[in-house]
């Protein structure tokens, strides 16, 4: 057989190619927060492209955030300039017994009150007596002077204590969503009986921390919100616990359609201010007070309640272990807690408590809990029958007797819910409000109506009296309008007011804003004067709404307005009738010709009279008109409405807002505690780095590399300066500044870094050198070849000149012979009309064209000889060196020169390939028609056939009919037996089907007298016709990437010449504009292929870019399908969510791909399927952790519904997460859940493969970072482990993927197996080589062999334990957050093995005993079902295969490996830590679903597990 197209091939056959290249998006990125504003904690969730409703961590990874923040002063005296520490959450309220004046916890309560009159702030200052609370002299409200700054400096607002911790949510969620993103969109929870001080104090806050508020939500709604997002509700409405009402809703949606949204109405609310997890801890406090004083100690020192409750610190520390123990109460009958040192260093204090005695002091506060509930369904107008169920949510719900309290209200226990996150329901519906509000989100249309909470009125002074008029209720939704009218004339002023209920049950007016009128009387005197209104017709009326930002009345438009009336037929009328255009009634009729008169005439009705001739017309002109003026109507008048807006002010009543002065020093304050904070971090860096570098120059010390490269007198130097260094740090250097610790840093490294560079360089410029010696062999190598074929153009140009000379010569004796007619046109001037002789000449052929000038060649050997030069000149001065000299040649001058080298080689390989080919009759492959119009299967034309031929004008038709039987033939040969490959984007993925490939082809022979392969290539090659008629093979698969990601590979696979641009006839007619991209060059490797080198140049990490860089195969151009939706490394729009994967699937496949409007399988799928006739299975190779997954899942399901029960093996990729962020591991192990979910459930086999985190064996030498070598392993072990499947039949063994499956899916439903591998030394003797895989035959089987099956279990450990590499659920879970696996306690199921080595393979079996015999055999008595094949083909190394195994052979280029496909226990154990994750990460709407699916999955591999499915199928 000729050689076929190319000697390029790649990894997988028929897999489903999805690759694509992992980066990270940087750049900005739109992103909102949802903030749930608790009292004892604060928690935030982000929104973000790519993060969908994520958790906020705190900076020790905690899920929410104690609201507290501490300031700690500097030990530093000297410091006078820095603002104190300041330290959050969990870790303020540690230092609060130690700090108690210095920490703020839980000031929510104080938001928006005044600091005098106030039993909240009285009972605050009760409980954090260390706190110095004062009044802020501007504004009135709660401030706290601070012992840390001079008691003349302003005191802190709470707005502004609140705004540092909020800034530090604000830090924490950028930290999340990465470099380069923006936050500052928020929603904030709030409560319902928040008053309109207290929601500005919260705006001011804010406003502080940099946050712009999108809308203040009550965390009712909010929760209520969380609920509807997972659920989707009927048009009927229902009630629930927290009085809102759910229900779908069928609204207008674009054009004439209809769509169905979902509503959640709040329709009444409830509250006890006081009644929460604060008030139970004082309770808890008290308790411990009364137990304290009444101790003997305490009595002695004389101390009473009061003064206990007046210290700072037992206070702090008495109200941070009642947190404690109100928690642990709610989970255990019993706690306690003991005290040292409590309130004099000389006592201490042990507290005990059981739930009991806990119900008791809470008895008074259980009877509250009804209230806000009768209070919300008296305000919905609902009772308690009307309620379906009762949703807890908040962290006090969790306390047994607020429960046992609900349980009685509502007498039954069925109507209580906890099927929400109690603790982050509420934040999460903030999140998805806040992404519904941005513009840059679409989420699920959830229409979210608040409540007032107040009824809203207004206040005016009219005719010396005080008018009120109510505008809205308390169930008034927010965002709702009024327009209200005012019997006012003149300028005016009145009040939106809310109306609080106090605790008495009556109503205070509380001024919310007040509204003053600009110019209403001089409107007023307008419509009076120009209109001719009368003031007592004069409208007054304002449009007063419910703000959708904070609930707030606020003033909309204001305007005066009165009804005016107007004569018809004014001046504008008479300009209209004076031109002909006035009204076409009365004496302005339409002229008519005299054809139209006629016209009319002959069709009028009866009555009419005819129309009168132009003369009579003319005559009595004038009467018509005199008769018109006497019957003209009186014009009716017209009334039209003149309006006039309003300008008003707006003025905040209650609390004043502070002034602009007062916002700027807040803001320079918070400005200063900022740099503050990062000038310290960078000093903490500094001195951290400073430290770990002493404690580093020990070790370097004892280094023998760093010894060899220093001289006594550096290494004296460097100790004595370390320890001089080390007893400073612990001495002055403790307080030093930043500057000072880095003046120290550089000293130190000034001292060790050129001995560092000595040691680095000793031990790279040995490999550099070698590189650049490489380089040089190349370069010599190419300037051979180079000056090779410029020998022979100048031969064979000399030999075209004198073919030319000759052919001219012969020509010049040939004369042609005129002949002329002599006919009635002979006096005409005609031209001679000249007819050619017989003889006819050839043109000569050109001379074929000069690839290389002199120029060029000089260039390249000038380098060469330049290069030479220098590196024998530096070896020269560089073997004079010692090891302690500074080296004169570095590595980077050596990888300099060796990319000179490599890039001027380039240039020469590209340039040939840049020069015009000869024209050759290319194949045309047409494409039958079917009379219904759609395309049918390729054939092959007479034209195709002549085209291939030499001389094709001698054919007969005799031999192009042959031609064609044979071409068919062929054709029909290639049939049967084959597996389709598909392969999805980005360069490792697809790097492991090129090299699964390459390996498949190199075992192609042909020599007449080679000894056949016991591989049929046939199974995943299929026959063609080469660009000069050639046959050629190319793969069977299809390789789908992004745009971008084939690198230097032509869309026609590279077979194929013409890359033209297809000409696009649309239905733009205009000029158009075509921007190309400049293509990417090929590797020195390909450009060598492309050149025809023997030996192209070795491939290394540095020249691989991509996966085509590295090609040895040609493939059909319909192999190659690139998608034009996404770009490869963008960092615009990313390719990593797994549901984006899962659009574009669905996108593509509605929509077809091009013009045709196919589905995917019609268009890409079907037409390899119909060249075989006995197809084994479809292969699908794919990335499982980013959005190829997503795009697998839906494809292998469309190929399930396509080939029902057909074989179908995915094999999904991962990449190693450790050099990712965790934002984006977390991501990654998500998406690889939803693979393993999704994929697991449609394909017969699903093998996740990944590189083992843990160390690898010896004998490899593989660079993580560099998907070419790991791709080459991963290829070496998939490509061992599916030989069985190529072999041919009736020579080996063969395993089909149906045998395989039968092997492994041995209970039915385990369908995801894990591949090992390992490869055998070699030198090891056949004995020992022989335990590396199980012995021939298994006699565990019941009944065969009793010893033997009781250790069946104990062998297939052993087995799996001599694989040293396991690329499926290794030691370490996929997610990288699972539990090490127990290798000890591992069941094997079943298994396949195959073993490449120079031993006999396994004959052809014909067993007596049928195989489901023995496979029930086995599956009942719990024996692993194990299927082994071995063949003596060993691997081959071929020079597109990473140099990354130093394992000896027999074989020369051949290495052994022996591998297993294994369905295990661990799988179990891998799933169920996707599942943690998923619990944890993934967003509500999947969650459960994803969860449960991943626990069934998980129950599949658990021992003894028996789906039942299977039972009877091989009886």
């Amino acid at each position: 057989m000729p050689p076929h197209g190319r000697r390029r091939f790649a990894p997988l056959t028929t897999i489903l190619a999805f690759f694509f290249l992992f980066t990270y998006s940087a750049s900005a990125a739109s992103a909102v927060l949802g903030i749930d504003l608790g009292t004892e904690y604060i928690k935030a969730a982000l929104v973000k492209p790519g993060i969908p409703l994520e958790i906020v961590l705190t900076k020790d990874s905690k899920r929410k955030e104690t609201a507290a923040v501490a300031f700690k002063s500097s030990r530093s005296k000297k410091d006078t300039t820095s603002f104190p520490e300041r330290i959050y959450g969990g870790d303020a309220i540690a230092i609060a017994p130690r700090f108690p004046s210095d920490v703020y916890p839980n000031l929510k309560p104080l938001l928006g009150l005044q600091y005098s009159g106030s039993d909240v702030v009285k009972s605050y200052q009760e409980l954090h007596p260390g706190l110095r609370a004062v009044e802020e002299k501007e504004r009135g409200t709660v401030g706290f002077q601070s012992p840390s700054f001079d008691d003349k400096d302003e005191p802190f607002l709470v707005e502004e204590i609140l705004a540092m911790e909020l800034k530090n949510i604000r830090g924490n969620a950028m930290a999340l969503a990465g470099k380069g993103s923006s936050i500052r969109d928020a929603v904030i929870t709030i409560p319902p009986f928040y008053t309109a001080e207290e929601k500005r104090a919260v705006t001011l806050a804010a406003e502080l921390a940099g946050l712009r508020i999108l809308a203040l939500i009550s965390d009712g709604l909010s929760v209520g919100l969380n609920y509807a997002t997972s659920r989707t509700f009927p048009t009927i409405s229902s009630t629930t616990a927290t009085v809102m009402k759910f229900q779908g809703r069928t609204v207008k949606d674009i054009g004439k359609y209809n769509k169905t949204i979902q509503e959640v109405q709040v329709l009444g609310t409830g509250w006890d201010r006081t009644l929460g997890g604060d008030a139970l801890n004082e309770l808890l406090v008290d308790d411990m007070i009364t137990k304290f004083v009444d101790m003997s100690q305490v009595k002695a020192l004389g101390a009473d309640a009061q003064q206990v409750k007046g210290h700072g610190r037992t206070m702090a520390k008495l109200w941070k272990d009642a947190e404690r123990i109100r928690q642990v109460l709610s989970a255990n009958t019993e706690t306690s807690s003991s005290f040292e040192g409590l309130f004099h260093e000389d006592v201490n204090f042990k507290y005990k408590l059981t739930r009991t005695d806990f119900e008791k002091l809470t008895s008074a506060h259980a009877d509250r809990v009804e209230r806000p509930i009768k209070q919300a369904l008296a305000s919905a107008k609902l009772s308690l029958s009307d309620i379906e169920s009762i949703i807890l949510h908040g962290g006090a719900v969790r306390t047994p007797f607020v429960q046992k309290q609900l349980e009685a209200i509502v007498g039954s226990t069925d109507k209580l819910r906890t099927n929400v996150n109690s603790d982050e329901a509420a934040v999460f519906g903030a999140a998805f409000k806040a992404a519904g509000i941005s513009p840059s989100f679409r989420v699920k249309e959830i229409r979210a109506s608040d409540s007032a909470g107040y009824a809203v009125g207004l206040k005016w002074t009219a005719e010396e009296k005080e008018r009120q008029q109510k505008l809205f209720v308390p169930t008034s939704h927010i965002g709702a309008e009024k327009q209200v009218p005012f019997k006012v004339t003149d300028d005016f002023t009145f009040s939106l007011i809310e109306q609080i209920p106090s605790p008495n049950g009556d109503l205070i007016d509380r001024p919310v804003v007040k509204i003053q009128t600009k110019n209403m009387t001089a409107s007023v005197e307008q419509l009076v004067d120009k209109f001719g209104c009368s003031k007592g017709d004069i409208n007054t009326s304002f449009a007063i709404r419910l703000s959708p930002i904070d609930g707030l009345p606020e003033v909309v438009t204001g305007s005066v307005s009165c009804e005016t009336t107007t004569q018809k037929g004014g001046v504008v009328d008479g300009v209209k009738d004076f031109f002909g255009f006035g009204s076409k009634k009365g004496d302005q009729e339409p002229l008519k010709d005299e054809k139209a008169s006629k016209s009319v005439t002959s069709t009028s009705e009866e009555g009419a009279e005819p129309t009168s001739s132009p003369k009579e017309s003319k005559a009595s002109s004038t009467s018509d008109a005199e008769k018109a003026n006497s019957t003209e109507k009186p014009k009716e008048p017209k009334k039209r409405t003149e309006t006039i807006n309003v300008n008003f002010s707006s003025e905040a009543a209650g609390i004043p807002q502070p002034s602009a002065e007062h916002m700027q020093r807040i803001k320079d304050r918070l400005t200063a505690f900022d740099s503050s904070d990062k000038s310290r971090l960078k000093r903490e860096e500094t001195l951290n780095t400073l430290e770990a570098f002493t404690y580093k120059a020990r070790d370097l010390l004892d280094d023998e590399a760093f010894v060899a490269a220093s001289t006594d007198k550096e290494r004296s130097q460097i100790e004595e300066q370390f320890k001089s260094a080390s007893e400073w740090l612990y001495g002055d250097g403790a307080e030093a500044t930043r500057e000072a610790l880095k003046e120290r840093l550089d000293g130190l490294h000034a001292l060790v870094d050129p001995i560092q560079k000595r040691k680095q360089e000793a031990s790279s410029r040995p490999a550099s050198i070698k590189a650049l010696q490489e380089a040089l062999n190349q370069t010599k190598a190419m300037v051979s070849v180079v000056k090779q074929q410029r020998e022979a153009q100048l031969v064979a140009e000399e030999a075209s000149s004198s073919a030319a000379a000759a052919e001219a010569e012969a020509a010049s004796q040939t004369t042609a012979a005129p002949s002329s007619t002599d006919d009635g046109f002979a006096d005409l001037d005609d031209e001679p009309v000249t007819k050619p002789s017989t003889t006819t000449t050839a043109a000569p052929k050109p001379a074929p064209m000069l690839s290389y000038s002199e120029e060029e060649l000089k260039e390249v050997t000038d380098a060469q000889d330049s290069v030479q030069a220098w590196l024998n000149e530096k070896l020269v001065e560089q073997e004079k060196l010692g090891p302690t000299d500074d080296p004169v040649i570095l590595s980077s001058d050596l990888t300099a020169k060796s990319k000179e080298l490599n890039d001027m080689v380039m240039k020469l390989l590209t340039k040939q390939m840049k020069v015009p080919p000869k024209s050759k009759p290319k194949p045309k492959i047409k494409t039958a028609k079917t009379k219904s119009g759609k395309k049918g299967k390729p054939t092959i034309s007479p034209d195709d056939i002549l085209n291939g031929m030499p001389d094709a004008s001698k054919i007969t038709d005799e031999q192009i009919s042959e031609a064609i039987a044979q071409q068919k033939s062929k054709a029909s040969e290639s049939k049967g037996k084959a597996e389709a490959t598909g392969t999805a984007g980005e360069k490792s993925k697809v790097a492991h089907e090129e090299l699964y490939h390459h390996f498949t082809e190199s075992y192609f022979t042909y020599a007449p007298d080679e000894k056949p392969s016991p591989v049929d290539h046939d199974i995943h090659f299929r026959p063609g016709i080469g660009p000069s008629g050639e046959d050629t093979y190319t793969p069977r698969t299809l390789i789908y990437d992004l745009k971008g990601g084939f690198g230097s590979l032509r869309r026609n696979g590279g077979l194929y010449e013409d890359e033209s641009v297809p000409n696009d006839d649309g239905v733009w007619s205009g000029r158009t504009i075509l921007q190309t991209s400049l293509p990417i060059p090929p590797s020195s490797y390909t450009a060598a292929l492309n050149a025809g080198t023997s030996t192209p140049p070795q491939l290394t990490t540095s020249t691989v870019r991509y996966w085509s860089d590295f090609s040895r195969v040609f493939y059909h151009p319909r192999s190659i399908v690139q998608i034009n939706d996404y770009e490869l490394a963008s960092s615009i729009l990313p390719f990593e969510n797994w549901d984006n994967g899962e659009e574009l699937f669905r996108r593509l496949d509605s929509h077809g791909g091009d013009d045709s409007g196919e589905g995917i399988i019609d268009r890409d799928v079907r037409r390899w399927a119909e060249e075989c006739d006995h197809m084994q299975g479809v292969q699908v190779l794919t990335g499982a952790d980013d959005a190829w997954g997503g795009f697998a899942g839906r494809y292998v399901e469309a190929l399930r519904d396509e080939m029902g029960k057909q074989a179908i093996w995915a094999w999904g990729i991962e990449e190693e997460k450790g050099h990712d962020s965790r934002a984006k591991q977390l991501l990654r192990t998500i998406n690889a859940a939803k693979s393993t979910y999704e994929i697991s459930s449609q394909a017969s086999m699903y093998i996740p493969l990944s590189i083992p985190a843990t160390t690898l064996p010896s004998y490899l030498q593989l660079e993580r970072r560099s998907q070419w070598h790991t791709s080459g392993l991963l290829s070496m072990a998939l490509e061992s482990i599916t030989l069985p499947s190529r072999l041919r039949p009736g020579v080996r063994k063969r395993g089909l993927l149906d045998d395989m499956e039968a092997a492994l899916n041995v209970n039915g439903n385990q369908r995801i197996a894990s591949l090992q591998c390992s490869i055998p030394d070699a030198t090891t003797s056949d004995s020992q080589s022989a335990n590396l895989s199980l012995a021939d035959g298994d006699r565990r089987v019941p009944g065969s062999n009793t010893s033997e099956e009781l250790h069946g279990e104990d062998s297939a450990r052993e087995a799996n334990a001599r694989f040293d590499m396991n690329f499926s659920c290794g030691e370490v879970s996929p997610s990288g957050f699972g539990p090490v696996h127990d290798r000890a306690r591992e069941h094997v199921f079943g298994r396949v093995e195959c073993s490449r080595d120079h031993k006999e393979p396994l004959p052809e079996t014909n067993g007596v005993e049928d195989d489901g015999i023995v496979r029930k055999r086995r599956r009942l008595a719990g024996v692993p079902i194990i299927e082994r094949y071995r063949s003596s083909l060993q691997y081959p190394l071929i020079d597109s295969f990473p140099t990354i195994v130093s394992q000896p052979s027999n074989v020369p280029n051949t290495i052994a490996v022996h591998t297993s496909l294994s369905t295990t226990s661990r799988v179990s154990d891998c799933v169920k830590a996707f599942q943690i994750v998923v619990s944890r990460m993934a967003s509500l709407h999947e969650r459960e679903e994803l969860f449960n699916g991943l626990g069934e999955i998980s129950e599949a591999y658990e021992e003894g597990w028996n789906s039942g499915s299977d039972d009877d199928s091989d009886d």
